[in-house]
């Protein structure tokens, strides 16, 4: 929980330098991000500057829909 944009278009998923892998990419809320990981105490802060900059930015609170893997290049 590091950036906060408004995506309209993501590529396909890049090959990890480092790694040689190519990481599986999701679609989610913040909430749903929270759940997914183990951040541990600092989620809480994490999720408040997520909404923090979702007002900043004027975006409208994202709907709890079922995760979506994002598997190749999509529009918005």
């Amino acid at each position: 929980m590091r950036y906060a944009v408004a995506l309209v278009r993501v590529g396909a998923p890049p090959v990890d330098p480092a790694t040689g892998r190519t990481y599986v990419r999701v679609l989610a809320t913040p909430e749903q991000a929270l759940e997914l990981s183990d951040r541990g105490p600092a989620a809480a802060d994490q999720l408040a500057a997520v909404h923090r900059a979702r007002v900043l930015l004027r975006l409208p609170r994202a709907v709890r829909r079922p995760v979506t893997e994002l598997s190749g290049p999509h529009t918005w």
